[in-house]
């Protein structure tokens, strides 16, 4: 947020539309000349698409509409889908995703016929 201060010639705005126009197009390209100038006084430095200026930090703490949302619970089915992701695993000898007592049953059938 910022303002501009200074005085303004109410006599400048009084000679009609033309008057006006000049005196609003001076007003901008003097704030514009001052932006400008504070812009390429910073510290910057050279990358690929042009210079990049490091801007200050910000002083003014921008308030939210509304308060920070609290997480909510986990539903039915994101309940469920922990429970069965602990009951289930991939094997690397199957390649493949199986439920761990069906993992259990196969790796019992292969040491057995290994052995």
């Amino acid at each position: 947020m910022a303002c501009d201060i200074s005085a303004l010639d109410a006599a400048a705005f009084a000679g009609g539309p033309a008057a006006t126009d000049a005196t609003c197009h001076r007003l901008a390209q003097t704030i514009f000349q001052s932006l400008a100038a504070r812009l390429f006084a910073l510290p910057s430095e050279a990358a690929p698409v042009g210079r990049i200026a490091h801007l200050p930090a910000p002083t003014t703490v921008l308030p939210r509409e509304k308060p920070i949302p609290k997480p909510r619970p986990p539903t039915k089915w994101e309940v469920f889908a922990q429970v069965r992701r602990k009951e289930w695993c991939c094997s690397v000898e199957l390649c493949s995703w199986a439920a761990m007592p069906f993992l259990r049953k196969i790796m019992v059938a292969q040491t057995a016929v290994i052995a």
